[in-house]
């Protein structure tokens, strides 16, 4: 679903449940929408804030529905728990079903990508190799 798409939706208070999870990391109108759509007992991994720093949300999927969110620091985590992460993650990755989400991009075209991904054209990751 398109970024203009997901916020043009209706704007109640609290919104037909349709995540079980989320894991954000655009923030900002993103983020507030989200939480008005996950289920009962569903959590948000907030982990960016690519779209803005602000919050535009209410109180009541954390009331009504026990939605719960969590900030991921992933700057100042210890290399430790970095890498412990990492392997739980590898257990249950599969490469082949992420190929399609992954683009890579030279320095010289980073600009245009930048600007892709600021717009909602992009989905999944753009890579930039260094070697």
């Amino acid at each position: 679903m398109a970024r203009e798409e997901f916020l043009a939706q209706s704007d109640k208070p609290l919104e037909s449940a349709r995540w079980a999870a989320v894991i954000d990391n655009v923030g900002g109108k993103i983020l507030g929408k989200a939480l008005k759509q996950v289920k009962y007992g569903g959590a948000i991994a907030a982990v960016g804030n690519a779209a803005g720093i602000g919050l535009e949300t209410n109180v009541l999927p954390f009331i009504l529905r026990g939605v719960t969110l969590s900030g991921i620091d992933s700057v100042m985590q210890p290399y430790a728990a970095r890498i412990a992460a990492w392997e739980r993650i590898a257990k249950y990755f599969d490469p082949a079903a992420y190929g399609g989400l992954v683009e890579e991009v030279g320095l010289a075209d980073l600009p245009e990508a930048a600007n892709r991904i600021l717009a909602g054209q992009v989905r999944g990751r753009v890579i930039v190799p260094l070697v």
